[in-house]
């Protein structure tokens, strides 16, 4: 058996934790830790904006019915609203997915050989 622990306090393959990524990304540039990662941040948005047409159609109605028009930005508010914030909703794209708002989660994806699916098993572990 395979586990992955996510933790709760950051994204996959990101050095900045959730609370700083979600306060970019509604807005609150003002706060300390906003200003000092907003390079980075900037690129976890410009990331987020080329994936999220992938996103969008990956996650269908996994949240919930979505407008037809819906942007990037209300897609976010609408995710974030649902689940309550960025590591609940992380914690449900890569779970249920192997996704994340970012990119696929690279651990975990499913095998090219069927022979081989049979015999291994995979877990995920959110920590706290």
């Amino acid at each position: 058996m395979t586990v992955s622990c996510l933790p709760r306090f950051a994204q996959p393959y990101r050095v900045v934790c959730n609370a700083t990524i979600e306060a970019f990304f509604e807005g609150r540039a003002a706060r300390s830790d906003v200003r000092s990662w907003g390079e980075l941040l900037g690129r976890y948005q410009r990331t987020y904006w080329q994936w999220f047409g992938t996103l969008r159609m990956e996650c269908g109605a996994f949240f919930g019915r979505s407008p037809p028009e819906e942007n990037r930005s209300s897609f976010w508010e609408r995710i974030m609203g649902t689940c309550g914030g960025l590591a609940a909703a992380t914690g449900k794209l890569v779970a249920e997915l192997r996704i994340t708002f970012f990119g696929r989660y690279r651990c975990h994806q499913r095998r090219s050989f069927p022979d081989l699916e049979a015999e291994s098993a995979s877990g995920f572990c959110f920590a706290g």
